[in-house]
């Protein structure tokens, strides 16, 4: 995650990312390949709001990490109500703000703006504080913070109580971070009145695994005397491990009778961490988005839930559809047009799992969908200009495959036209996965039941030589 940036236009590298291909594996199942229940929501338009949802009828909540140093959409209220209207639209029910700072004024305008388009919008959109604590809050900013706006409308409470989140916050040790929460900002919010609902996404001492004896260590030591609740922040790990991580969190939180707010993400790459190795965890498109979705629903039973992001675009890890981030708030560390490419098939899959969750039952199929999802150059292609580096760290797999995911009313084939050449696939009804070997070129996908063409689309290019590394996804859904 994006550490506490200050979201004054500062000075970012700029560079175009061309890209390229290679070959990969054959078709892989969903992990329930056969069912024939499968989803359901409809889901629309590929600009605008998507259709408003109905509220969680088990009271189970959605929300969405916003990175508030990123105006997604510019940053004006207008903007801001997009932001809200996609989410809404795709099951989300509130953002969690992230803010590294409240004397930089840049924090105050935007989180003003935000919760002006909230209220605009009348839509009963929530909004509540995640402390990014590797900025420079103080007790005293977080006290100002809650006190201007825990009384909002639009600001989320749980239990009649304004909730409070964070991103860390356990540093620099255990006896200093529960003086700092209990007494210095907590303790101090109660005496002014203000009771909030503590749900912090803290690390663990030392950044230890996460396994449940190391959670449950922190958690008697010290969480215990502040904490109502717990998020885990999961982002840079593979699927599988990140739902590990939330299932080990999940039970010690629960044990103890506390809330546990789970996290699901859609991809991860760090292409600013060149000391990392400008590290890439695969996903494998909408596998991965399963894979977690379902721990959360089958074996976590998270009383919350988070997505990691909706905005941090400098991670790969974000849900928002937005076309083309540059277009509108060109201030990332890549401001060439096409870098940071739309995630909308990841938005609106994403729609399908919320609805699950939320209701606790499997939605029924009403209509047809396809997603993609895949890479625009091959893992070892060679960059010709790129400053920061190759990917040297890279985990999962990482297949040279478009990712395509189905949900259907019965069953079809998929065509796909890779680089001029026609793979076909039988994909039976349901919610399954299917895996292409990419080609340079051309990516073209149909969904064929006898001899109808139900739906298509047309993909990026897949291209030999990228100018610079772009790993992050590009992906969509196919129309009639």
């Amino acid at each position: 995650m994006r550490r506490s940036l200050l979201n004054s236009p500062l000075p970012l590298v700029v560079f175009f990312a061309a890209v390229g291909c290679s070959s990969s594996d054959d078709a892989t199942p969903a992990l329930d390949a056969s069912a024939s229940d499968a989803t359901g929501a409809d889901v629309a338009p590929a600009e605008g709001a998507l259709p408003d949802v109905a509220p969680p009828s088990l009271g189970r909540h959605v929300f969405a990490h916003y990175m508030v140093a990123i105006r997604t959409y510019g940053g004006s209220v207008d903007g801001y109500k997009r932001d809200i209207q996609e989410a809404q639209g795709a099951g989300i029910e509130g953002f969690a703000l992230n803010a590294g700072s409240w004397r930089n004024a840049n924090y105050k305008v935007d989180i003003a703006a935000i919760f002006q388009a909230a209220k605009e919008l009348g839509t009963g959109f929530t909004l509540f504080f995640s402390e990014d604590m590797s900025g420079d809050l103080t007790a005293l900013d977080i006290i100002e913070m809650m006190k201007t706006y825990q009384g909002h409308a639009n600001y989320f409470r749980f239990k009649n109580r304004p909730v409070l989140s964070t991103f860390a916050g356990e540093r620099p040790d255990p006896t200093a971070a529960l003086d700092f929460w209990k007494n210095k900002t907590l303790g101090a919010l109660r005496a002014a009145a203000i009771d909030p609902f503590f749900v912090p996404g803290f690390y663990l001492t030392n950044y230890g695994a996460m396994t449940e004896p190391n959670i449950e260590a922190d958690y008697v030591t010290w969480w215990n005397q502040t904490v109502d609740g717990f998020f885990y922040f999961g982002a840079a790990g593979v699927p599988s491990a990140l739902a590990a991580d939330n299932e080990a969190a999940a039970k010690v939180l629960h044990a103890h009778g506390a809330v546990y707010m789970a996290s699901v993400t859609p991809q991860y790459w760090g292409g600013k961490q060149t000391t990392d190795g400008r590290r890439y965890f695969e996903f494998n498109g909408g596998e991965g988005i399963e894979a977690q979705w379902r721990s959360v629903i089958e074996t976590q039973k998270a009383d919350w839930v988070e997505l990691v992001t909706w905005n941090d675009f400098g991670e790969g890890s974000y849900f928002s559809p937005v076309d083309d981030v540059s277009k509108y708030w060109p201030y990332e560390y890549v401001t060439a047009p096409g870098f940071f490419k739309t995630h909308i098939g990841e938005t609106e899959l994403g729609r399908y799992f919320i609805d699950w969750y939320r209701t606790g039952t499997r939605p029924a199929i009403t209509k047809d969908q396809l997603f993609y999802f895949y890479r625009t150059h091959p893992k070892d292609a060679v960059a010709t200009n790129d400053p920061l580096g190759p990917v040297t760290n890279r985990s999962g797999g990482v297949d040279e495959a478009l990712f395509i995911t189905t949900l259907l009313t019965s069953p079809a084939e998929v065509r796909v036209t890779t680089g001029g050449g026609l793979v076909t696939k039988a994909v039976p009804a349901g919610l399954a996965h299917t895996r292409v070997p990419f080609a340079l070129g051309a990516q073209h996908f149909e969904l064929w039941r006898g001899q109808s063409r139900v739906l298509q689309a047309n993909g990026e290019a897949i291209i030999s030589s990228p100018t610079y590394y772009d790993f992050n996804y590009f992906t969509g859904i196919a129309k009639p």
